[in-house]
């Protein structure tokens, strides 16, 4: 499937012996083509519908969403653990999320149409943490196309309102940059407005359209138990945070009017940070891809999954200490050479770390999660 061909393809070798039969040669037979630097930065900053295929025996798709200032690297964990048992999770393609731009919504819409004509059926759309912003925007533009939307520490609850920003996450500065003047002509002014208009609760029309779209719509939401970059408790539903705002004021109250299940809204609590969200919940999105919401997950997932009343208060610390922090434990694995490597190909191999220990001379290298994407609500 094209979408998910890896950026650097490993080098395939023959081995060829010498007329004394003794020496032995790797000769490399076949390397992907490189992708001049000029037309990977306008793929980067011009988001485009990449060439996918869906085999005709798929039972779900999934388009996968990454957050503010992502590529697609920190779709990762779906790329690898969703594309099978009938499933085809698609990335977004080579565009790094800036946001509520013009191209950017544009994109998500011609995407889930162009999938739904080709799959011929309602999909699922992921989005990671501000991903989901995206998300519920595809959803809303798309109502007959979208069953389902998969968030996963998106902090869907948040507007985007500077003076109340920074009381539930520690990334302020970063997600504010959606609302900067010099970036006005970029963004998408009526989208803003529209989900300033849709958080805050004001009921005219358009926002009565909006409800009208997704209250049908069937919600599996993660949120981190520690998570250090946004409020846990805004990754979830209104009735759970309201929960949770409780829990801590009266617990026995609270416990006692915990939300009952709706049927069309799951949420689990995954252990660890923001970052460790999206790779904690495959397993259990895999599961109920193909299955009704409120299917049973089997013993071993749901041993990984924790109560909704898990979630912590999020611990306030500068988002200087926040970049600081990760970029402290991923410069042991960065050599001077990697590091060069990376800047040349900038932006998109520098939002990844490389797996430590592997060598230059080994086989392509395997890239993890974007390197700024705790800092930048990956």
């Amino acid at each position: 499937m094209e979408t998910m061909l890896p950026e650097v393809a490993p080098i395939v070798s023959s081995r060829d012996v010498s007329s004394d039969g003794c020496s032995v040669t790797e000769a490399p037979i076949n390397r992907a083509p490189k992708i001049p630097l000029r037309q990977k930065l306008v793929q980067i900053v011009i988001p485009q519908v990449p060439k996918f295929e869906i085999p005709s025996d798929t039972q779900q798709v999934i388009l996968g969403i990454p957050g503010f200032l992502c590529t697609k690297a920190a779709l990762k964990p779906g790329i690898q653990d969703l594309n099978r048992d009938g499933i085809v999770y698609l990335d977004w393609g080579e565009a790094l999320d800036f946001g509520f731009t013009n191209r950017i919504i544009k994109h998500v819409d011609d995407y889930v149409k162009a999938i739904t004509e080709q799959f011929g059926d309602q999909i699922s759309v992921h989005g990671n943490s501000l991903g989901g912003f995206l998300a519920y925007f595809a959803a809303y533009s798309n109502p007959l196309d979208v069953k389902r939307l998969i968030l996963t520490a998106s902090p869907h609850l948040l507007t985007l309102d500077p003076k109340t920003l920074s009381e539930h996450t520690n990334i302020a500065p970063f997600i504010g940059l959606m609302n900067n003047v010099a970036l006005a002509r970029f963004m998408s002014k009526d989208t803003i407005s529209l989900w300033e208009h849709f958080r805050s609760g004001v009921m005219d029309d358009e926002i009565k359209a909006f409800w009208d779209a997704l209250e049908k719509m069937e919600l599996l939401i993660f949120a981190a138990a520690k998570d250090t970059t946004v409020r846990g408790r805004m990754c979830l539903t209104e009735q759970s945070s309201d929960f949770l705002e409780k829990l801590i004021v009266d617990p026995e109250y609270a416990l006692a009017n915990k939300p009952g299940d709706r049927p069309n809204v799951r949420e689990f609590v995954v252990p660890g940070d923001h970052v460790d969200v999206f790779k904690g919940a495959t397993s259990a999105i895999r599961h109920l891809a193909t299955r009704d919401l409120q299917a049973p997950l089997p013993d071993e997932i749901q041993s990984d999954l924790l109560p909704i009343e898990a979630v912590e208060e999020l611990v306030r610390r500068s988002p200087r200490n926040v970049a600081w922090d990760f970029t402290r434990s991923s410069l042991p694995s960065i050599s001077l050479s990697d590091a060069l490597h990376s800047t040349v190909n900038a932006p998109a191999t520098l939002l990844r770390r490389f797996t430590p220990g592997t060598s230059r001379s080994g086989p392509a290298l395997e890239l993890e999660r974007p390197l700024l994407s705790p800092v930048i609500a990956g």
